[in-house]
């Protein structure tokens, strides 16, 4: 075999081993789960975080040599899926998102924070965590987040007895036997006996005697 045929065949094969790594990846990424983690810079800090609705789970990492960060990916893609609706994931690069790590006192990769944005109070776990050990961190910190505030029974003010006004018996208002008017025994008016009115005798109306007419005696 020549020299030329030689390196002809290593070249085909070598492009068709190029040829076949390419379909792999091309199918790696069609078939791929996408992430449910969102990936947090200082520009949507405020949207993805201290807006959302639910709690939040931040894990920040970085990409250079660091094998923990590599071995908890997986790990934090599946609880991820498995909290859905009721916790947000989200991953910060530590090296790149230095004031967001300075913030809230990351020093270490991994770091696994959990964030309540409505009271913005948090808990803080550094280091690699196997899945069971992460899960039952985040199901018992939610646990104190849902949980009511105790409240003590309502206690009804105290009351006193009702007690009726005191009352003096009923006195019937103090009354005189009734006294009938004083009467004076009826006194007949006095009457003077009936007297007569003096009466005159009758005098007969004076007469004189009868005078003869006077005759005229010149008729004569």
């Amino acid at each position: 075999m020549t020299t030329k045929l030689k390196n002809t065949l290593v070249f085909i094969g070598t492009l068709g081993m190029l040829a076949g790594l390419a379909g792999m990846i091309f199918y790696v990424r069609a078939t791929r789960v996408p992430s449910e983690c969102v990936e947090v810079t200082t520009k949507n800090f405020q949207t993805e975080v201290a807006d959302s609705k639910i709690p939040v789970f931040m894990e920040f990492y970085v990409t250079d040599d660091c094998e923990p960060c590599e071995k908890q990916a997986p790990i934090i893609e599946k609880l991820a899926r498995e909290f859905k609706g009721r916790v947000k994931f989200v991953r910060i690069e530590a090296s790149k998102q230095s004031a967001i790590s300075k913030a809230l006192g990351v020093e270490k990769v991994p770091t696994h924070v959990l964030l309540n944005p409505t009271t913005m109070e948090g808990l803080m776990r550094t280091k690699l965590v196997d899945e069971a050990t992460l899960r039952k961190f985040i199901e018992d910190w939610l646990a104190t987040q849902q949980a009511p505030p105790a409240t003590q029974p309502a206690t009804p003010p105290a009351t006193q007895p009702a007690t009726p006004p005191a009352t003096q018996p009923a006195t019937p208002p103090a009354t005189q036997p009734a006294t009938p008017p004083a009467t004076q025994p009826a006194t007949p008016p006095a009457t003077q006996p009936a007297t007569p009115p003096a009466t005159q005798p009758a005098t007969p109306p004076a007469t004189q005697p009868a005078t003869p007419p006077v005759k005229d005696k010149s008729k004569n």
